[in-house]
C-alpha cells in the first residue's frame, strides 16, 4: 500500500486527502480478529488515517507471529510463560501507541518530526539510550528476536533511519565518452567508489505494436511509474506508418535542462501473452534512454521457474528501449502478486504484460555502481544563442518574420484570397495543400455522440441551457451562422463531405463581454484519422512582441484599453470552406436534429488567430493613408492572446 500510495505521490496526485476512503475500503480486506484489533485500537476522537491503519495491521501481524512461534516451541512451560509475558508486554507497549520519543502525539517513533531532524548519529545514541530494538525503534525486545525486515538501503539489522552511509561520492561526471551513442547531448553519470557484481534491474516488457494496416511489430517497452508521459522512439514510430500530432510538452529531467517536444502519436499495444490491449498516448522522442540493462545479467545464479511466462525473456541482456510506459498506464499492467528469487536478487512482478524480472541482479561484470539520468542536454552554443534570440528587441513592427516554408504558404494563401465587401474581410482557411481536404474521413457520427452528451448536462442545469440557446440564437441572428437544409441521414455512414465541429460550454465569469464562451472542436478525429486542424496551417506571429507593447505602454501619460468584441466573428469565410464548419444543434430533445453552418472564422480551429491578427494588420495597411494614428495603434498596440 505504501508503495504505491509513493508512486501516486510521485505523479502529484492528492493522496493526503484520501485516507478516510482508503482506510474504508482497506477495512473491507481484514480478517474478523485484525478487524477488530483494528477498531478496538483506533483513535475514537480523530478521522482515520493510513499510516494510522497499517501501523496496527503491522503490530497485530508482528504479535501473531510471535504467538505462532510461542506456541511451537519446545521450551519448557516456564519458558513459554515467560515467552508469554514478554509478548503480552510487546503488545501492550506496542498497542499504547504513544512516540517513543515524548511526543504528545500517537504516532510510532519513526513518524515522529522531531526523531526525523535528529542526524543518525543523534537517532542511534538515542536509541541506545532508550534501550529501544536496533531494527525496529521499538521497546519490548532486542534485535535478535526482532521480526521487521531489514534495512532497506544495506539489508542489514538495523532500521533505515539508523544507516549510515559508508560509500564515499567521488563527484559527477559529464564525459561523453561514457553515454551510449544513441543518446543525444551528454549524460550525467554519478560515480562512488563502491565497485561490486551487483545491479538494478528496471522493468521491461517486450509487446505487440499495431501498425497503420494492422500489422503487429515487436517492440521493447520500459515500465516507468515515475514518468507523467509515455514516449516512443523516432525509429519505432517511423515503422508504424502512424499520424502524429501537433503537441507542445515540456520534457523536465533530473536537474536538467528542459526538453521541448513538439510531436505526439496514438498508438493501441497489445501483449504477447495475454489478451490485454491498451491505447497509448505518446510523446516522440529519438532516444528514450541507453540499453538496459547496463550490463548482462548473470543468469546462473538464480532459477526461473519454466511455467513462468516473461514478459521480456531477453531482460538479461543490454538492448534498446522503444517505448516507455508511463504512469498513465503503469498501474492498470501492473497486478499484486510478486516473488523475490533470493537475497540480493531480482523479484518476479505478475502484470497483464507477463512476469517482469526487476530488482538488484548479479553481473559477471565488477563495476562501479552509477545512476544514469537518461536526459538530453544542449550545446551550449545553442543556449547562449537561443538566450540572445529571447532578449533581442524586434524593431521593425510592419514586418512579418517567417520562419519556415508553412508560414510562408500560410501567409500566401491569406494574400492571395482575402477579399474586403461591405465591411467585411473575406478568407479562405489555409491548407496544409491542394489534397488537403481529400485527408479528411466522416466526422458525423462521433460529432453526434458529443452533442448528445452535451444535451445531457444542458438538461440537468436550466440556466446554462437557455444560457447555451441563446448563444446559438444570438449566432444566427448576427448573420455568423446559417441553417442548412441537409439530409442527416446521408452521413451516418460516415459520408466524407464536409466537417461536423462538436462544441461545449466554457464559462468565463471574469471576462466583461461574453460570459459564455461556445468552444467548437476542430480536433476530433475523422474516421481517417485525421482532423479538421491537422490539414490547416497554423501561420506566422504577425503582431509585434508582448515585450514591445508594455515598454510602449509605459512612455505615455494616459493609457486607454479597448476590447474588439467578437473579433473572429467579424471576418467571413469563403462559401466553399463553409462545409468544414458545420455543427449539429436543436433546441428540446424532442426537435428533429438540424445542421448549422457557421460562416466566420471560427474559435477552436488552429488558424483562427492567424486569420485575425493577419486582418487586423491588413486592414491597418489599407487604410494607413487615411487615418494614420488608428492604423499605427492597431499595427503596435494590439495584441491577441
Amino acid at each position: 500500500v505504501r508503495q504505491h500510495l509513493s508512486s501516486l505521490e510521485a505523479l502529484k496526485m492528492p493522496v493526503e486527502h484520501w485516507d478516510v476512503i482508503l482506510v474504508c475500503i482497506l477495512t473491507k480486506k481484514l480478517d474478523f480478529h485484525t478487524h477488530k484489533a483494528y477498531e478496538l485500537e483506533k483513535t475514537k476522537t480523530e478521522l482515520p488515517t493510513v499510516e494510522n491503519f497499517l501501523d496496527i495491521v503491522e503490530r497485530q501481524c508482528s504479535a501473531l507471529v510471535m504467538v505462532a512461534h510461542s506456541t511451537h516451541s519446545n521450551q519448557n512451560k516456564q519458558k513459554q510463560r515467560t515467552f508469554t509475558h514478554v509478548t503480552s508486554e510487546f503488545s501492550n507497549t506496542h498497542f499504547e501507541h504513544k512516540c517513543e520519543f515524548g511526543s504528545n502525539k500517537k504516532h510510532s517513533i519513526y513518524q515522529c518530526p522531531k526523531f526525523k531532524a535528529y542526524t543518525v548519529e543523534q537517532r542511534q545514541e538515542f536509541v541506545t539510550k532508550n534501550g529501544l530494538c536496533y531494527n525496529c525503534i521499538k521497546k519490548g525486545h532486542s534485535t535478535n528476536q526482532c521480526k521487521s525486515s531489514n534495512c532497506r538501503v544495506c539489508d542489514k539489522r538495523h532500521h533505515t533511519y539508523l544507516h549510515k552511509p559508508t560509500s564515499n561520492i567521488q563527484g559527477v561526471s559529464t564525459n561523453t565518452s561514457e553515454s551510449k551513442s544513441d543518446t543525444a547531448g551528454n549524460a550525467t553519470v554519478l560515480h562512488t567508489n563502491n565497485t561490486n557484481n551487483v545491479q538494478v534491474l528496471l522493468p521491461t516488457a517486450q509487446i505487440n505494436v499495431v501498425t497503420a494496416n494492422g500489422k503487429f511489430i515487436r517492440a521493447r517497452a520500459l515500465l516507468d511509474s515515475g514518468s507523467q508521459t509515455s514516449f516512443i522512439t523516432t525509429k519505432l514510430f517511423k515503422q508504424t506508418d502512424l499520424r502524429a500530432y501537433n503537441q507542445n510538452i515540456q520534457v523536465l529531467g533530473l536537474s536538467s535542462n528542459p526538453i521541448q517536444v513538439t510531436k505526439m502519436v496514438d498508438i493501441k499495444i497489445q501483449s504477447r501473452i495475454t489478451d490485454f490491449t491498451a491505447k497509448l498516448s505518446c510523446a516522440i522522442l529519438d532516444s528514450i534512454t541507453a540499453d538496459l540493462p547496463h550490463y548482462p545479467v548473470n543468469t546462473n545464479k538464480f532459477t526461473i521457474p519454466d511455467y513462468i511466462a516473461l514478459a521480456d525473456p531477453e531482460y538479461h541482456t543490454p538492448t534498446q528501449v522503444d517505448i516507455l510506459i508511463g504512469g498513465d498506464l503503469f498501474f492498470e499492467i501492473m497486478s499484486f502478486k510478486s516473488k523475490q528469487l533470493g537475497n540480493n536478487l531480482p523479484f518476479l512482478q505478475d502484470t497483464k504484460l507477463g512476469y517482469i524480472v526487476t530488482g538488484k541482479a548479479p553481473t559477471s561484470y565488477s563495476h562501479q555502481v552509477r545512476a544514469l539520468c537518461s536526459t538530453s542536454t544542449r550545446d551550449v552554443d545553442e543556449i547562449i544563442s537561443r538566450f540572445w534570440k529571447l532578449e533581442e528587441v524586434t524593431s521593425n513592427t510592419n514586418s512579418i518574420h517567417f520562419r519556415n516554408p508553412k508560414e510562408r504558404l500560410c501567409e500566401k494563401s491569406f494574400v492571395e484570397n482575402t477579399s474586403l465587401s461591405n465591411g467585411h474581410f473575406t478568407v479562405r482557411l489555409p491548407f496544409i495543400d491542394d489534397t488537403a481536404r481529400s485527408l479528411l474521413g466522416g466526422s458525423f457520427n462521433m460529432a453526434l455522440r458529443r452533442f448528445y452528451s452535451l444535451e445531457r448536462r444542458l438538461l440537468k442545469d436550466e440556466k446554462l441551457q437557455l444560457e447555451y440557446k441563446k448563444f446559438i440564437h444570438e449566432y444566427i441572428s448576427l448573420g455568423h451562422a446559417k441553417y442548412s437544409n441537409l439530409d442527416l441521414s446521408i452521413f451516418k455512414n460516415d459520408n466524407t463531405d464536409g466537417y461536423f465541429l462538436p462544441h461545449h460550454p466554457v464559462i468565463r465569469e471574469s471576462s466583461l463581454t461574453t460570459k459564455l464562451r461556445v468552444v467548437f472542436d476542430a480536433s476530433l478525429k475523422t474516421t481517417s484519422g485525421y482532423s479538421l486542424n491537422d490539414i490547416l496551417l497554423t501561420g506566422p506571429t504577425v503582431q509585434p512582441e508582448l515585450f514591445d507593447k508594455l515598454c510602449r505602454f509605459r512612455t505615455h501619460k494616459y493609457v486607454i484599453t479597448a476590447d474588439i468584441e467578437k473579433m473572429y466573428r467579424g471576418i467571413k469565410v469563403a462559401d466553399q470552406d463553409t462545409d468544414l464548419q458545420r455543427i449539429l444543434w436543436r433546441d428540446n430533445p424532442n426537435d428533429p436534429l438540424q445542421c448549422i453552418t457557421l460562416v466566420t472564422v471560427t474559435y477552436g480551429t488552429s488558424a483562427a488567430p492567424f486569420l485575425a491578427t493577419r486582418s487586423l494588420v491588413k486592414l491597418a495597411d489599407d487604410y494607413a493613408t487615411d487615418y494614420p494614428l488608428a492604423s499605427n495603434a492597431l499595427r503596435q498596440d494590439t495584441y491577441v492572446d
